[in-house]
C-alpha cells in the first residue's frame, strides 16, 4: 500500500475521534470554582450546580463500588473470564460517562444564552462535539431585541 495513502487514513481516523468527543464539564469531577468563575455563574446556578455535583458524587461512588468488586472477585483465571470481566467493567464504564454528562447537562440547562454561547465557543475551539440544550432566559437577564 502507498505511504501517504496509510498515513491519510490514520490522520482522518485520528481526526475523527478527537472530534466525536463530548465537550464535557466535568460537573462531577473537577472544581466547580472553574466552572463557577469561567461562566460567571448567578447565585441560582451555583446552588444548582453544587447540587448536581452532590448528586453525581452519591451515584458515582455506587457505581465505583460495583467496578472495585467487578475487579476483586471476577474470576480472572482463562482468556474467557478476562473478556466477561472485560464486558461487565465496559457496562459500568459507560454507566459512569451517561451519569457525568448528565449532570453536565442539569448544570448546562441553567445557562442563559450568553453563558452557553461561550460553552459552545469553547467547545469549538478543543473541536469536541457540545451538549445541545436550551438556554435559560432568567427575568433580571438583558435580552436584546
Amino acid at each position: 500500500m502507498n505511504l501517504k495513502f496509510v498515513i491519510a487514513i490514520c490522520l482522518a481516523f485520528l481526526s475523527d475521534i478527537a472530534i466525536g468527543q463530548t465537550c464535557a464539564l466535568g460537573v462531577g469531577t473537577s472544581d466547580p470554582d472553574t466552572v463557577i468563575e469561567v461562566f460567571q455563574l448567578n447565585n441560582q446556578q451555583i446552588e444548582k450546580l453544587k447540587a448536581v455535583k452532590l448528586a453525581y458524587t452519591d451515584n458515582s461512588q455506587g457505581i465505583q463500588e460495583k467496578i472495585e468488586k467487578l475487579l476483586n472477585e471476577h474470576p480472572q483465571s482463562t482468556p474467557a473470564d478476562l473478556t466477561l470481566m472485560a464486558e461487565k467493567y465496559n457496562v459500568l464504564k459507560e454507566e459512569m460517562i451517561s451519569l457525568s454528562l448528565k449532570s453536565d447537562e442539569e448544570v448546562l440547562t441553567t445557562f442563559n444564552q450568553k453563558q452557553y454561547e461561550r460553552y459552545l465557543i469553547l467547545c469549538k475551539e478543543t473541536f469536541q462535539k457540545p451538549i445541545v440544550v436550551t438556554p435559560t432566559v432568567y427575568n433580571d437577564s438583558i435580552v436584546k431585541e
